[in-house]
């Protein structure tokens, strides 16, 4: 399955539904083809923007027997379909019904960078992390199901149909990108276009953090990046200011759903929200030394 640990790594998903009246049951598989699988990786270059997949499932409201959802390799062991070290990291998954499971948009989304959480809008009815351990890759037919089977009637009700999701979330495994940055004086920043750094991240975006001084400087817009942050600052302003300002910009961008800074003298040390291998932090046009 799916593991970061700033390495690109796959996510093979096969999701099952089995209906169990009586002694008896019926499956469904999808995707249908064994051989096929949905993915999910730890850099954006491979397809994926924001870490999360969400598969919807329709349930004909004439079913009554209990639901189990399952997933195939949930684990991830560096073993075909899975790329990746299989050492460490985990994959969080959750089974989702009840109202706004589809009905609402923040369940229809297709980019969740930054809002990551509301993927899972509705009643979670059941969830696991799957790790790389054999309990999630090795386990009785390939399948790992959800601790608890569900009654159609938990799903979303509409026209003639309970609708499910689950959503597949990998922001917060793996190790977490954390730089340290030290910043200088504003006296060190002035002129008439403002000093940057550059500061890639997971999500679709290139950031660079720009300075502002005293407002008479204008957005240096570096070619290839595509959002700048900007820092308003005064040019008295001592490094540890100029720091603290950093943080307080960068935090903001989505409401901290991107960046998580903190400073302390004259360094902010920046740490990404999504986990995975990003590229590094570069100086831009900020002063040397």
């Amino acid at each position: 399955m799916f593991l970061i640990n700033k390495k690109m790594l796959k996510l093979g998903i096969a999701l099952i539904l089995l209906m169990a009246p009586a002694a008896a049951y019926s499956q469904s598989q999808m995707p249908s083809d064994p051989e096929k699988y949905l993915q999910n990786a730890s850099n954006p270059d491979y397809g994926d923007v924001d870490q999360i997949n969400v598969i919807f499932f329709e349930i004909p409201d004439t079913v009554t027997s209990s639901l189990y959802f399952g997933v195939y390799d949930s684990g991830v062991d560096n073993n075909s379909p899975d790329q990746g070290p299989g050492t460490v990291g985990s994959t969080d998954y959750y089974l989702i019904g009840g109202s706004g499971a589809i009905s609402y948009s923040d369940s229809r989304l297709i980019d969740y960078t930054g809002i990551g959480d509301t993927a899972r809008t509705g009643t979670v009815l059941s969830s696991f992390t799957a790790d790389y351990s054999g309990y999630y890759n090795n386990p009785l037919n390939g399948w790992n199901y959800f601790p608890q089977g569900v009654s159609p009637s938990q799903g979303e009700h509409i026209g003639n149909k309970y609708y499910f999701k689950v959503v597949v979330d990998t922001r917060y495994s793996g190790v977490a990108e954390v730089t340290d940055v030290t910043l200088p004086a504003a006296s060190s920043l002035g002129g008439f276009t403002g000093r940057y750094w550059n500061i890639p991240t997971f999500s679709p975006n290139n950031y660079y953090v720009w300075y502002n001084v005293n407002g008479g400087s204008n957005d240096p817009a570096p070619a290839g990046t595509s959002v700048g942050i900007e820092v308003n600052i005064n040019g008295t302003d001592n490094a540890t200011t100029v720091a603290s300002k950093t943080a307080t910009a960068l935090n903001a961008v989505n409401s901290g759903g991107i960046f998580s800074v903190t400073s302390s003298g004259s360094v902010a040390t920046v740490t990404q929200v999504y986990h995975g291998d990003v590229t590094n932090i570069s100086n831009g046009t900020m002063p040397a030394g």
